[in-house]
């Protein structure tokens, strides 16, 4: 049977039964009976009692009485996975403005709040993929016009034939519920879309932080290197090399300075080399190369 492999929504129509499977409820649908396939999770059992107690009311009502078995099921089906992915809807909801008021909090970490933002989208991702799954199993049954007459099995288990045209009333039950999950898809969209600009306003914000403390970074660095440069030529004057500057000092004049000045001009040179890399490192030079 395609409802106990097929995981996504559908409803296939087979010989004197119509087999659905909706947002994890799966059901055969004949002339006088329902049969529901549940897994024993509390979303499954929950859909299964609404779905029984609503034929129970069917059944005590007179004017539904009258509806054909198979079009009061298949309502019934499409009532219990609308309320679901409602529910799931409206469970995302104060999620959401959790995230929101977090942002307004300076307080809050907002990397913690960015990282409970990314979660709540995977899961508005998630049921806008189950609402428009269920949207297009409506859809494809309404372009469908054979799908629609053989859904009548209380007509054909009495020997009726109806025309090619005549479905109006089972189209009338797909398009209606049709129009709710588009309804319910457009305000998951318009979650999904706040979602989408609180996470890009809370990256911008991180964004700004992390520019400041590597600026924060690059003026420590410079600091240092200058403090460090100071340190280099006062232990360069501290070295035990001949030059020039004590020559009022000494009653002979060699060719000493040259090796003073050689090793004041190249450790000043790498010196300068050094503090120039490390400050093309900080600002990105050579990630853009």
């Amino acid at each position: 049977s395609p409802v106990t492999l097929c995981q996504q929504p559908g409803v296939w129509v087979r010989q004197h039964c119509i087999l659905m499977s909706l947002v994890g409820m799966h059901c055969m649908i004949l002339r006088d009976r329902l049969l529901l396939f549940n897994d024993d999770s509390s979303g499954a059992t929950d859909a299964r009692d609404r779905i029984v107690r609503r034929l129970q009311r069917v059944a005590q009502d007179t004017v539904l009485s009258s509806v054909p078995f198979e079009f009061v099921c298949i309502e019934t089906m499409l009532i219990s996975a609308i309320v679901e992915l409602e529910t799931d809807t409206e469970d995302l909801v104060p999620q959401v403005e959790s995230c929101l008021d977090g942002i307004s909090n300076a307080h809050r970490s907002k990397l913690n709040i960015l990282e409970g933002l990314r979660a709540v989208k995977t899961d508005i991702y998630e049921l806008r993929s189950k609402v428009a799954a269920v949207q297009g199993v409506l859809l494809q049954a309404l372009d469908d016009e054979d799908v629609l007459i053989n859904m009548y099995l209380t007509d054909q288990s009495k020997g009726i034939h109806r025309d090619s045209k005549d479905f109006a009333e089972c189209a009338m039950i797909f398009e209606s519920y049709a129009q709710e999950v588009t309804q319910l898809l457009r305000r998951v969209d318009r979650i999904k879309v706040k979602m989408e600009a609180m996470e890009g306003t809370l990256t911008f914000t991180l964004d700004m932080m992390r520019n400041k403390l590597l600026k924060s970074e690059l003026i420590v660095s410079a600091v240092g290197s200058a403090v460090g440069f100071g340190g280099m030529v006062a232990g360069i004057f501290g070295m035990n090399l001949p030059s020039t500057l004590n020559a009022v000092y000494r009653t002979d004049l060699s060719n000493d300075w040259f090796i003073f000045w050689t090793v004041l001009i190249v450790g000043t040179s790498v010196a300068f080399m050094v503090v120039l890399a490390i400050i093309w490192k900080r600002a990105g030079v050579f990630n853009s190369v």
